[in-house]
């Protein structure tokens, strides 16, 4: 009683569960302090942490987690301490770009292999229902004895830079349809702008530009050249008796079987309402004769299914060749030539094919050595009864005429154009000689005008010949009202690559002035000549407006004679009507002659320098970014002919080009530079490859194709160490052919490297559709990387677009320590420019690859900006 203790028992019960509750109280509650896992962690360690931009996570080996910096948890939209506790495993996780659960952990893959975990991509749910993405690395923690005790994760929240990927790639896809449809609208407008749409032929201006084309070549490879004018007999009669959808179907029957009788290089123009020309390239006279005789049989036995029961339509054709005795020396000659025969087939029956030179033979032409005569559908021949002879009326009058019509206006003036009434190109060139012999007598100048009105073929698509010629008719009036009465006016025959045509309307004059005091009257007279053009003219109850280029040629000064006078004249019309702006004019000067003179000395340097084995290759080195070591070299053509050591290397490969010497240069340069890299294999130096640029022309000629292919199939080099540069500009010329040369390498297993990206109009569409290995930043781009915001931006993005696509990414030009800082932080993966080394021989370059490989670091040769840049 004396110590308090209850005597009763059930006192004393109460009073010691009481008194073991308070013990067990006290007891327990610092128990539990001391095993709180919070403690683990001491408070000045969550602080380090916290201070950490990454997010951290330490787990022990129940993956329970003991600390969350508040990087992580802000990134989710939580705490550190509502983390605390939690399973790992258990917060939200996602596949990555996915919506999917995750089967294996990276920090449980660290506690099971005891092995650390990089760069494991994960999502993660939060708590807002986003999704953040992550980079995790994992690692294993293990205690003195080598037991798991838990795990520390990193969190790298990559969220933003995802976003920004997606943007970009949707950006990339909707540039890349936008330039796939503009690509898709630019074609369509080419092909209207080169074709008739009714008959789906070649239109004039587009027929003209290839037929010169066609001609050169023929000139180049010896090889005949036929031109076929073939024309609808009685067309007006069929529209008159049918109606003109009748006569369309008509015109677009003629067309088919035009294009259907002829071969893959031969050409097919709409001439003009009814009329057709036809080339044939590689023709023999026979073949051509076969050709033109069988196209005239089924035009006729295929009429009834485009004219009504019972009614056939016929056609004549005349036909010149090229070479005959009587060789043409232009296109526009040869089209002229087809066109008298096709007046005389005309006026001989129709119906009927006609060569010219058999109506040659007729008008008893200067003797010459010639084809074989070849037997004409309208000669007479006694096996051939029934044939009519051509009449001598009709072939004279054919020979006489520079273009053949059907009729001559009763009005007409003989000597002047049927539609003007303005001296024809003959008198015109005689009254040019006469006025040389007066002013060479009073020691006078005079000038001759060349006069083109702009886009006159938009104006026959449009309105058509009669419309196109009644505004060939005003436009002729309005130049005699303003010219002086001693001017001559008349409409010029265009031998430079534009065709004459003044039944058919083309809008081309050529205009004497004389008397000239002084040759600023000459610019006086044009202005009077613009301003009177530039007022509406009506055709078809419309009013249109033209604008006009002038060329001027002055006597003595620009030529001696008739024929050179209007030949610069033309010259310097073209080079107007090539100019910026409208209504232009040009004075001749010699400087236009100079280009094509220089072209034909360049072009002969090439041919002896190739002869003379005066060719040679420079190699410039490519480092690797990331370790510095050199991993190509790139082969650049040089030329060591004393002709041409002052001719820039561009001009040199674009005037090779252009006079199809280039395939063989090509040839030669694959050939020179794969032997060079067997010698350095074979010598010990370590080069990954050699990097070689494969030309446009290469690209488009299927010969040098396959002798592109039969050289890389029997080189003794693996394929990976050659890589072959193609530009933009290469591939533009043709997509399909290019892209299917590409792949064949490709599959050889040779790299495509895209060179000057970014200098085309079509970077993206290449990039989709050829997939090459490597990309080429232009230099225009690295220049001004280092201290300009939009080539940086530029620069980052394509280096962004490429690696997500696999490419290796070279920076071109690099020319200072700024400049290769700039673009090794972008990302880039290797470089190339003066900074690195100049292009240097063969065996300069050997040396220099063996010196960094004997010190480990690339020599920097000075930079000397007065060095041309291949």
């Amino acid at each position: 009683l004396f110590s308090g203790v209850p005597t009763t028992l059930a006192s004393l019960i109460a009073f010691l569960g009481i008194l073991g509750f308070a013990g067990y109280y006290f007891v327990l509650r610092r128990a539990l302090r001391e095993l709180d896992p919070s403690g683990v962690i001491p408070d000045r360690v969550q602080v380090a942490f916290d201070s950490l931009a990454e997010g951290v996570m330490i787990l022990d080996e129940r993956e329970t987690i003991l600390l969350a910096n508040s990087s992580f948890a802000q990134s989710i939209n939580s705490t550190p301490k509502s983390l605390f506790g939690m399973n790992a495993s258990e917060l939200k996780w996602r596949q990555w770009n996915d919506n999917e659960d995750i089967d294996d952990y990276p920090w449980r893959i660290a506690m099971r292999t005891k092995k650390s975990v990089a760069s494991a991509r994960m999502g993660l749910r939060t708590a807002s229902d986003d999704i953040r993405s992550f980079t995790v690395n994992a690692t294993c923690i293990v205690d003195g004895t080598g037991a798991v005790s838990g795990a520390i994760a990193t969190f790298d929240d990559v969220t933003a830079l995802e976003q920004k990927n997606e943007d970009l790639i949707r950006t990339v896809k909707q540039l890349e349809e936008t330039e796939e449809e503009i690509s898709q609208r630019n074609r369509q407008l080419q092909y209207l702008a080169s074709h008739d749409p009714l008959s789906g032929c070649l239109n004039r201006r587009a027929f003209f530009s290839e037929i010169e084309a066609k001609l050169e070549r023929a000139y180049r490879e010896d090889r005949h050249l036929a031109c076929m004018m073939v024309d609808l007999d009685h067309f007006k009669s069929i529209n008159d008796r049918f109606g003109h959808a009748v006569g369309d179907q008509v015109i677009a029957g003629v067309a088919d079987i035009l294009k259907s009788n002829c071969r893959a290089d031969d050409l097919v123009g709409r001439y003009g309402g009814e009329e057709f020309c036809v080339v044939l390239f590689g023709a023999a006279p026979d073949e051509a004769e076969r050709i033109a005789e069988r196209t005239r049989q089924d035009i006729t036995s295929g009429s009834p299914m485009w004219l009504p029961e019972g009614e056939t339509a016929t056609v004549s054709i005349g036909f010149a060749m090229q070479p005959d005795e009587y060789t043409p020396s232009t296109a526009m000659e040869l089209v002229d030539r087809a066109d008298q025969a096709l007046y005389a087939a005309k006026e001989g029956g129709r119906d009927r094919v006609i060569f010219w030179d058999a109506i040659q033979s007729e008008v008893k032409a200067p003797a010459a050595k010639h084809y074989p005569r070849r037997r004409s559908s309208c000669q007479t021949n006694e096996d051939e009864p029934g044939k009519l002879p051509v009449p001598q009326t009709a072939v004279a009058e054919g020979l006489r005429k520079i273009h053949a019509v059907d009729f001559r206006p009763a009005s007409s003036v003989p000597g002047s154009d049927s539609l003007t009434q303005l001296p024809e190109r003959m008198i015109f060139m005689d009254r040019i000689s006469q006025s040389i012999v007066r002013s060479e007598r009073a020691k006078a100048s005079f000038a001759v005008l060349q006069i083109s009105v702009d886009s006159f073929e938009r104006f026959v698509e449009v309105f058509g010949d009669a419309g196109s010629q009644q505004l060939t008719g005003t436009v002729a009036a309005r130049l005699l009202d303003v010219l002086r009465r001693s001017d001559t006016v008349s409409l010029a025959n265009d031998r430079d690559k534009i065709p004459e045509v003044s039944r058919l309307a083309e809008c081309k004059f050529a205009i004497e002035l004389s008397h000239l005091d002084e040759t600023d009257s000459v610019i006086w007279i044009i202005k009077r000549i613009f301003e009177s053009l530039s007022r509406p003219i009506v055709v078809n109850d419309k009013k249109v407006y033209v604008t006009c280029s002038v060329g001027i040629s002055v006597y003595p000064h620009d030529g001696a004679d008739a024929e050179t006078l209007v030949r610069h004249a033309g010259v310097a019309e073209r080079h107007a009507r090539e100019g910026e702006g409208t209504d232009t004019y040009v004075f001749f000067t010699e400087e236009m002659n100079e280009n094509s003179r220089y072209q034909l000395m360049i072009e002969a340097g090439i041919r002896h320098a190739l002869e003379q084995d005066e060719f040679a290759l420079h190699y410039q080195p490519i480092i690797d970014l990331r370790t510095g070591d050199p991993i190509a070299a790139e082969a650049l053509l040089r030329c060591t002919s004393d002709n041409l050591r002052d001719t820039p290397i561009g001009s040199l490969i674009s005037i090779a080009e252009q006079t199809g010497l280039m395939s063989k240069i090509g040839e030669w340069v694959l050939q020179t530079a794969i032997r060079q890299m067997e010698q350095w294999l074979d010598t010990g130096v370590a080069l990954s490859k050699i990097s070689v640029n494969i030309s446009a022309i290469q690209l488009r000629d299927s010969f040098a194709i396959e002798r592109l292919m039969k050289i890389v199939t029997e080189m003794n080099i693996p394929p990976e160490k050659l890589q072959l540069e193609i530009t933009e500009t290469a591939m533009m010329q043709d997509v399909e052919a290019a892209s299917q040369t590409l792949q064949r390498l490709q599959q050889l297993g040779v790299q495509i490297a895209l060179d000057d990206f970014g200098t085309g109009q079509s970077s993206l569409t290449y990039l989709r559709k050829f997939r090459p290995d490597v990309l080429k930043i232009d230099r225009s781009f690295i220049d001004k990387v280092d201290i300009s915001r939009t080539d940086e931006t530029l620069v980052s993005a394509v280096v962004a677009m490429s690696h997500e696509m696999g490419l290796r990414v070279v920076a071109e030009g690099v020319e200072t320590t700024d400049q290769m800082d700039c673009v090794r932080q972008l990302g880039c993966d290797e470089a190339q420019g003066y900074l690195i080394a100049k292009p240097m021989p063969a065996t300069a370059m050997s040396d220099w690859l063996q010196l960094f490989t004997t010190e480990k670091n690339p020599p920097l040769a000075p930079l000397d900006k007065t060095q041309e840049v291949a």
